[in-house]
C-alpha cells in the first residue's frame, strides 16, 4: 500500500477477534448465535464503538471513535 500500512491477514483478523470477543464469554456466545455484535470499548482516554460481523467466515470490524466531551447544545443548532 502506498501509505506504508500493511494489509491485515485472515490470521490478523482472527487475533483481533480473540482480543475483543473471546475474552468475554457473554460476547462470544452472543456472536456465535447471531454472527454479529455491537459493543463499546475503552482504551485509555479513547472510547470506541465496535461492530463485528463475518465476511466469508472472517471477522470484519468497524471501529468508530466516540468523543469524550460533547459540544454544547446551543452550538449544534449553528452547525
Amino acid at each position: 500500500m502506498s501509505n506504508g500500512s500493511e494489509i491485515l491477514t485472515e490470521e490478523d483478523m482472527t487475533e483481533i477477534y480473540d482480543y475483543f470477543i473471546r475474552g468475554n464469554v457473554e460476547r462470544d456466545e452472543a456472536f456465535a448465535e447471531s454472527r454479529k455484535i455491537d459493543m463499546s470499548y475503552e482504551y485509555g482516554d479513547l472510547r470506541l464503538r465496535v461492530n463485528v460481523s463475518l465476511e466469508d467466515d472472517i471477522p470484519l470490524f468497524t471501529l468508530r471513535l466516540i468523543k469524550n466531551k460533547l459540544p454544547p447544545y446551543d452550538s449544534l443548532r449553528n452547525s
